[in-house]
């Protein structure tokens, strides 16, 4: 009806039944071969991605898969330069920070990212990881040091704004 073209590398087929077992995709895999054959490539998965958010019954499992990897990865990227700490506290607020916020708008971040979030930190000032607590990287500041932006809150603050944008509409 659409006249839509479907990339079957694209597009994801996602069970709302649980539990989402190998029996479950062979059994629509064979009904794709059997009704549907050009659909027969496209992935049978618990989740797909959609505009970068996760969607699906196990979603929530898989929300921050790709997300906190390319966060660490920047940040150790941003370390191995060697730049000022001012240069890379500048490029870990601008390009590992913002990696995470655009999910963490929706999204709570793992209860587990603190230590995520240290390691970053640590990796991106050249320190062992217990240097410093948690709270002392974004205190640096009030002792001449660089303002480290803090993912959690950045990502509580956006869900605030957001909530509180929606309640005053």
């Amino acid at each position: 009806i659409s006249v839509l073209n479907l990339k079957p590398s694209k597009c994801v087929i996602m069970p709302t039944s649980e539990p989402f077992e190998n029996d479950t995709v062979s059994h629509i895999r064979n009904w794709l071969v059997s009704n549907i054959p050009e659909w027969h490539d496209f992935a049978i998965k618990p989740c797909g991605k959609y505009l970068g958010f996760q969607l699906g019954p196990q979603a929530g499992q898989c929300q921050w898969n790709e997300a906190i990897p390319k966060y660490i990865s920047r940040a150790y990227e941003i370390g191995k330069t060697h730049a000022a700490v001012s240069i890379t506290s500048h490029l870990y607020n601008t390009s590992a920070v913002s990696v995470l916020l655009y999910i963490a708008q929706f999204v709570g971040l793992p209860p587990n990212f603190g230590f995520t979030e240290r390691k970053a930190m640590s990796a991106l000032l050249h320190v062992a990881t217990n240097a410093f607590t948690h709270n002392t990287f974004f205190n640096l500041p009030t002792a001449g040091g660089p303002k480290l932006q803090s993912p959690m809150a950045a990502a509580l603050a956006s869900r605030f704004r957001m909530a509180w944008h929606t309640r005053h509409l």
